[in-house]
């Protein structure tokens, strides 16, 4: 559609201040840069015209920053849908390492155990030597006995 040049400026001039963040205080910069470059007129058909041109320029303004709007919401969705699927990958690396975890240290264990009862085994195999080599001292000590008593 057609605007009139001094419009079109004004339009131009109100979209360059679209900011992402402050959009109020934007607008309102909008509107009076908007309203103060409107040429002063006195005659009624005229103020009317203009007050046509500018509500075209706040309409275009106004989907100006609609656009700009959708457009941060849109890049918003995907950052969200991209850290909602950073999450799920960090949940399941998470598991993984919790199922790793949990199997290193039944392992551990389970190793511990087994040279628990390596020295347990080792103690017992000390012992019965022992109790084997005074067992044999005991019956060389009889068969001396034995054999000095028949001489």
């Amino acid at each position: 559609h057609y605007l009139p040049s001094s419009i079109s400026k004004l339009t131009t001039i109100c979209i360059n201040d679209i900011k992402p963040k402050g959009a109020r205080e934007s607008w309102e910069v909008g509107l009076a840069k908007a309203y103060a470059y409107l040429p002063q007129t006195s005659g009624a058909g005229e103020i009317e015209v203009e007050k046509e041109e500018a509500t075209k320029a706040a309409e275009s303004l106004a989907n100006a920053y609609g656009e700009a709007l959708l457009s941060q919401s849109n890049e918003v969705n995907e950052v969200q849908n991209t850290l909602v699927k950073e999450v799920k990958q960090l949940e399941a690396s998470a598991a993984q390492f919790v199922r790793q975890t949990t199997a290193w240290a039944k392992i551990t264990g389970d190793l511990g155990k087994s040279l628990k009862e390596l020295g347990d085994f080792q103690n017992w195999a000390r012992t019965i030597e022992k109790d084997l080599r005074t067992m044999c001292g005991t019956v060389d000590d009889l068969i001396r006995e034995e054999i000095a008593s028949k001489q």
